[in-house]
């Protein structure tokens, strides 16, 4: 004797894009578990974002903080214009660019004050002696060029991508990553050779 076959319920799979927009308004309604999703997918790219705008110094894991505290308190007002991981970088670059002002003003406080300025320690995040160099050498480039070319090239966003978190026209980004490789040329010409 056969047996039927039991009808088997159709599993629905939602596109990634969908599953994030549905993120992103649990997060805007103040879900508590959404939070929590949103740190476990973005948590270490968040660090791992501010440690290299931050020139590989302390503070990463703060920034990050700050971030999802920011995520919380103003979860309601995003407005889905980009996706969310464009909005936890352009968050990111803001409370990294306040780090570097507050670290600016604290070293000018302390050459006034103590006569020289804190060392500061630099954590190795890979052990590849080559990428420790390139990370050194991007860490000497000015603020901003730094910021496109972590972006860009770390990161590996878009153009558009990082004229949306730079609150920026693409052909400003543009030049302001040219200008930045052009800087930034000089300083890994000694691992060429």
């Amino acid at each position: 004797m056969q047996t039927a076959a039991l009808p088997c319920p159709a599993v629905k799979h939602q596109p990634a894009e969908a599953d994030e927009r549905h993120l992103a308004a649990r997060v805007a309604r103040g879900d508590d578990s959404a939070l929590d999703e949103v740190i476990a997918r973005y948590g270490s790219r968040v660090v791992r974002l501010a440690a290299r705008l931050l020139a590989w110094t302390d503070g990463a894991e703060d920034v990050a903080q700050d971030v999802f505290v920011a995520v919380l308190a103003q979860g309601k007002h995003f407005r889905a214009e980009s996706n969310l991981w464009t909005w936890l970088a352009a968050l990111t670059v803001n409370r990294c660019r306040s780090v570097r002002r507050r670290r600016w003003v604290q070293e000018r406080v302390l050459r006034v004050v103590g006569g020289s300025t804190p060392a500061v320690e630099v954590k190795q995040l890979e052990r590849d002696e080559h990428a420790a160099r390139v990370r050194a050498a991007v860490a000497e480039l000015p603020a901003l060029a730094r910021e496109v070319i972590v972006l860009r090239y770390f990161e590996e966003l878009s153009m558009d991508e990082i004229a949306t978190i730079l609150g920026a026209k693409r052909n400003t980004v543009e030049a302001r990553l040219s200008r930045a490789r052009k800087q930034l040329e000089p300083l890994l010409k000694p691992l060429a050779e």
